[in-house]
């Protein structure tokens, strides 16, 4: 078994594809369906020009699309900031330290979720994501 969680989804949906992972609002999703559309995103977050050991935030509460955003980010190689929905500007700011986000929309899985990407700042020399 591996300990990179993006392969530990992939090998439970393996086992026990149909067994549920989230319940949430009267829905079941199962492994099966986390894993297809955690894909998905993995897929539309490398065609948004994303590449590997980039930095993504998420600022999602906890609903199915956290989990599809969350595990799409580690899939396309990405590492992931999560925020807190309730967080205010000045907090996330903090948050993402001396950073340079941009921002997308995530149409990968239909969740319309805004996507932060983070890198550090090209004032400080860094090379700042792109857009």
């Amino acid at each position: 078994m591996s300990f990179n969680l993006a392969t530990i989804l992939t090998e439970t949906t393996l086992a026990a594809p149909d067994a549920p992972v989230c319940r949430f609002g009267g829905t079941t999703t199962t492994y099966r369906e986390l894993d297809e559309l955690s894909g998905r995103a993995a897929a539309g977050l490398r065609e948004a020009g994303l590449s590997p050991g980039q930095v993504v935030a998420l600022q999602l509460p906890n609903i199915p699309q956290f989990l599809i955003a969350y595990f799409g980010a580690l899939k396309a190689g990405l590492v992931v900031l999560p925020l807190n929905p309730r967080a205010r500007a000045r907090s996330t700011g903090r948050a993402t330290g001396r950073s340079c986000p941009s921002a997308s929309r995530c149409g990968a899985c239909g969740c319309g979720s805004l996507i932060l990407r983070v890198s550090r700042c090209h004032r400080d020399g860094g090379t700042s994501a792109r857009s």
